[in-house]
C-alpha cells in the first residue's frame, strides 16, 4: 500500500467521538471518558507531542502539577481499560463503524482508521485520496516501492472454535502493529478476512491485491496454554520463508493482553525492523517487468544489508547507491532519511572532521519530516543530527517524537539508546538499550556501542570490553582509540603500542568529541588513555 496524503475532515471524528461516549461503559465511567476525548482533541487541534502521561494526568485525569507518572501508574491503568473497552465495542456494536479509533499500545496518542468494509463511504469525509495515520493506500496501476505484506486470518485450533476473539485480535493488532514500521507495505486486517475464503491459489492474490508476502499461521488455546505457530510465505512460489511457534503457559483474562502484545512485538520486529527480516524481503521481491525495480528498491536492499551489522567495507557502496536513489526520486522520504543517516554517520565515524557533511545530513534529515511525519526514519536521522550537533534540547524532543510512531522497532530503539548515552543521559539510554535487546533477537551495532559505554561511566571495565569485542565489523577510529582507553583501566601501561593508533595523528580529541558529548566522559576516556602509557597534547584539552 503507498503512501499518499490525506485530509481527513475532523467532523468525522468527533463524530465518532460522540459515539463512543455515548456508550454504556464510557459513559458510567467520567474518567475514561475525559481520557479518550482529551487525547482525541489534543490529536485534531495539531497538539498531537503534548499527548504524554503527564499531560494526560494532569489535564484529563485531574492529577496536582506535580504528578509523577514513574510513581503513579493511573494513566497506564486507564489506557489499559480504554483499549479494552474500544476493543470490544469495535469488535461487537461498531463492527459497522466507519470510523475506527484506537489507541495503540506503546502510545497514548489515538489513531483514526477508516474501516474497510465501508470505504466506499469515505468519499464524503476527505478531501482527497489520502492517507490516514500513515497506514497506506495503494493508488491504482502504481508500483509500490515497497513490498507489501498482508495477514491472513490465523486458524482457530482450540477446542469447539473458543476464544475467537483473541484470535481475531491477534490478527487485527499484528496489521497495526506491523504498519507502523517504515520498511513495508500492509494490507488491511479488514480487507484479508475475506481473502482467505474468496482466493484459494497464492498467484491469484498477488494478480488481485499485489501482495507479495503472506503472514498466517493456527493458535491452540487449552487449559490456560497459548500455542502460536506461525509462517510467512511467498506468495510468488509458496514457500516457507520464515516459521516459528510461540508457547505462553497460564493465560489468563487478566493477563491475555500483555501476552499478546509481547508475541506480537516479536514476530514484528523480526519480520519488519531494519534489522529484522526487512533486507530480505526487499530483496527476494519479484517484479513482473524489470523496469519496476527502480534505484530506490535498490537503495533500500543496499541500506538494509549495511546497517545489518554497520559493517564499515559496505559503507560506500552503499553510499553511492543511496545518492542515485535520491537522483531519481529526490521526494522519497524513505531513501531521503536513509542518506541524511548515512552522511551523518560519515561524518561521526571518519577520521577527518568535516562539517559539511554534519550540514548536508541536517538538511536531507528536516526535508524527510516534511515529505512525511509519519516516516520513523525521517526522525531518526533527524534526531542523530541533532545529537552530532550538540542540541541537546531538541534532540530529546525529536527522540521522543521517533519513539512515539513506533515504540516497538528495536532498531531505532538502540540508535536513540546511544545517542541519549553519548548525551549523558545514561540510565535513560541503558533503558532504551534493553528495551531494544528484549524485542530483536540479537543487539544492534549501536547498542553494543551504547553498552560498552554505559558499562564504562559505570567503571565496570570488564562488561564494557566484552561489548567492545562483539562490535567487529564495526571498525572506526573511535572505537580503536576506545580499545586502547579500555586497556589502560584495566590493565595499566601497554607493553607495545597499538598499530591501529598510527595514523590518528593528534585527531584524538576531534574524534572523541565528536561521538562523546558529556564532558565527564570524555575525561575518563583521557585517564584510560594516559594510564595505557600514551601522550597526546590534544587529549590534555579534550575535556
Amino acid at each position: 500500500m503507498e503512501r499518499t496524503t490525506i485530509e481527513l475532515i475532523p467532523e468525522l471524528v468527533k463524530k465518532q467521538l460522540r459515539v463512543l461516549l455515548d456508550q454504556e461503559e464510557l459513559k458510567r465511567s467520567p474518567i475514561l471518558s475525559k481520557f479518550l476525548e482529551h487525547v482525541v482533541v489534543t490529536k485534531l487541534e495539531g497538539r498531537e507531542d503534548e499527548i504524554k502521561e503527564y499531560t494526560i494526568g494532569v489535564q484529563a485525569l485531574g492529577r496536582p502539577v506535580d504528578f509523577n507518572p514513574q510513581l503513579d501508574a493511573v494513566v497506564r491503568i486507564h489506557a489499559s481499560r480504554l483499549r479494552n473497552i474500544l476493543f470490544q465495542y469495535y469488535h461487537g456494536p461498531g463492527k459497522d463503524d466507519l470510523l475506527i479509533i484506537s489507541i495503540p499500545k506503546g502510545t497514548y496518542i489515538p489513531v483514526f482508521d477508516v474501516n474497510d468494509e465501508r470505504s466506499d463511504q469515505l468519499h464524503h469525509y476527505v478531501r482527497s485520496q489520502t492517507e490516514i495515520n500513515g497506514y497506506q493506500k495503494p493508488l491504482p496501476g502504481k508500483i509500490s516501492t515497497k513490498p507489501v505484506l498482508a495477514v491472513l486470518p490465523f486458524h482457530n485450533l482450540s477446542p469447539e472454535n473458543s476464544d475467537i476473539n483473541f484470535l481475531t485480535a491477534l490478527g487485527e493488532q499484528l496489521s497495526s502493529e506491523l504498519s507502523r514500521f517504515d520498511n513495508l507495505s500492509i494490507l488491511s486486517y479488514y480487507a484479508t478476512q475475506k481473502l482467505e475464503s474468496s482466493v484459494k491459489d497464492l498467484k491469484d492474490i498477488k494478480n488481485k491485491v499485489g501482495i507479495d508476502y503472506i503472514l498466517t499461521g493456527s493458535l491452540r488455546l487449552l487449559n490456560g496454554t497459548l500455542r502460536l505457530n506461525i509462517q510467512l510465505l511467498v506468495v510468488d512460489s509458496g514457500n516457507i520463508l520464515w516459521s516459528d511457534s510461540f508457547l505462553r503457559h497460564q493465560l489468563t483474562e487478566e493477563n491475555a493482553f500483555d501476552v499478546q502484545d509481547e508475541i506480537i512485538s516479536q514476530i514484528a520486529n523480526i519480520i519488519a525492523d531494519d534489522h529484522g527480516m526487512a533486507g530480505t524481503l526487499n530483496k527476494m521481491r519479484t517484479w513482473s517487468n524489470a523496469e519496476d525495480k527502480t534505484l530506490v528498491h535498490e537503495g533500500l536492499i543496499q541500506y538494509f544489508d549495511y546497517t545489518y551489522n554497520y559493517d564499515t567495507k559496505k559503507f560506500e557502496d552503499t553510499l553511492l547507491v543511496l545518492e542515485k536513489a535520491y537522483q531519481s526520486a529526490s521526494d522519497n522520504p524513505l531513501i531521503v532519511a536513509m542518506l541524511s543517516k548515512l552522511y551523518l554517520d560519515q561524518y561521526a565515524c571518519s577520521l577527518e572532521e568535516d562539517k559539511s557533511l554534519l550540514e548536508k545530513g541536517m538538511e536531507l534529515a528536516n526535508k524527510a519530516v516534511q515529505l512525511d511525519p509519519r516516516c520513523q526514519h525521517a526522525y531518526k536521522a533527524l534526531a542523530w543530527a541533532l545529537i552530532l550537533s550538540g542540541n541537546k534540547e531538541k534532540s530529546d524532543e525529536t527522540i521522543d517524537r521517533c519513539i512515539a510512531i513506533n515504540p516497538m522497532a528495536s532498531s531505532n530503539l538502540s540508535t536513540m539508546g546511544l545517542g541519549l548515552i553519548m548525551m549523558g543521559e545514561y540510565e535513560n539510554g541503558y533503558a532504551m538499550l534493553k528495551q531494544s535487546t528484549d524485542l530483536g533477537q540479537t543487539p544492534a551495532a549501536c547498542a553494543k556501542l551504547g553498552f560498552t559505554l554505559y558499562y564504562f561511566q559505570n567503571k565496570n571495565y570488564e562488561e564494557s570490553l566484552k561489548w567492545l569485542e562483539r562490535l567487529p565489523p564495526f571498525d572506526i577510529p573511535f572505537t580503536s582509540l576506545f580499545r586502547v582507553t579500555l586497556q589502560g583501566k584495566l590493565n595499566g601501561r601497554l607493553a607495545k603500542t597499538d598499530q591501529t593508533l598510527a595514523g590518528l595523528n593528534g585527531r584524538e580529541q576531534n574524534i572523541i568529541e565528536r561521538f562523546v558529548l558529556d564532558p565527564k566522559l570524555r575525561k575518563e576516556i583521557v585517564k584510560g588513555w594516559e594510564l595505557a602509557g600514551l601522550k597526546s597534547t590534544s587529549l590534555k584539552v579534550a575535556v
